[in-house]
């Protein structure tokens, strides 16, 4: 086990977490990891780098994931945000990496226990899902905000979680820019957020809208701009 430099942190808490066969790290207010379990040490040392999938303790992984460019490390650094500022109660995502041959990896963030700062992060896989049990947390109830989302405006929320902007979805749908814009604004009103990306957020952990897979085509990696 190996523990960062937070030093309010007990590695005697995480013991539970060590022997898992998911990777399992701790990140404290900052979003630095400061802890990693075995499985996760062992992953990261297989990878020789730095990659959403895990990064090195001492690694700051809000910044990391920001730095990364395009739509899920921005998803990513959103949702772990939003949990350490106590802002959601848990952070749910499954995408596919490069790295790992598309396999895909479902990621789970929860604040830390007995209201300690900082949070939870759990990454497993095809290989290790049957290791995850009681770690990820549901998603939160979907029925009221579908309700609330008109057809088309699902099918605007579905584009912005695959990272198109305004125009591109205006060319997609075959409608006007100001219909679009007219659109987002209404999903963020009816989904209680204060920018897109935040929206896409909430969408994804209530489970509205399917998360991106992999790497987008070409007509959607030009267009892809999430805007806060």
């Amino acid at each position: 086990m190996r523990l960062g430099s937070a030093r309010a942190l007990d590695p005697d808490r995480f013991s539970a977490y060590e022997a898992l066969p998911a990777r399992v790290g701790m990140l404290d207010a900052s979003g630095t990891l400061v802890w990693a379990n075995r499985a996760w040490r062992a992953f990261r040392r297989s990878q020789g780098r730095d990659t959403l999938a895990a990064v090195a303790v001492g690694t700051n992984f809000i910044m990391f994931s920001r730095q990364a460019g395009g739509t899920v490390p921005q998803l990513i650094a959103a949702g772990v945000r939003a949990v350490l500022d106590r802002q959601s109660t848990g952070f749910r995502l499954d995408f596919a990496l490069p790295e790992m041959d598309r396999c895909r990896t479902e990621m789970s963030v929860t604040p830390m226990p007995v209201g300690a700062p900082g949070a939870v992060v759990t990454l497993s896989d095809d290989r290790t899902r049957s290791g995850r049990a009681g770690l990820s947390p549901r998603s939160e109830p979907v029925g009221v905000a579908i309700e609330a989302l008109t057809p088309r405006e699902l099918e605007v929320l579905q584009l912005m979680a695959r990272g198109l902007d305004n125009t591109a979805i205006a060319e997609r749908l075959g409608v006007g820019y100001t219909t679009v814009r007219a659109h987002v604004s209404s999903i963020m009103a009816k989904l209680d957020a204060r920018s897109r990306l935040a929206a896409v957020v909430r969408a994804l952990q209530r489970g509205i809208v399917q998360p991106p897979t992999g790497v987008p085509d070409g007509s959607e990696r030009d267009a892809e701009r999430v805007h806060d």
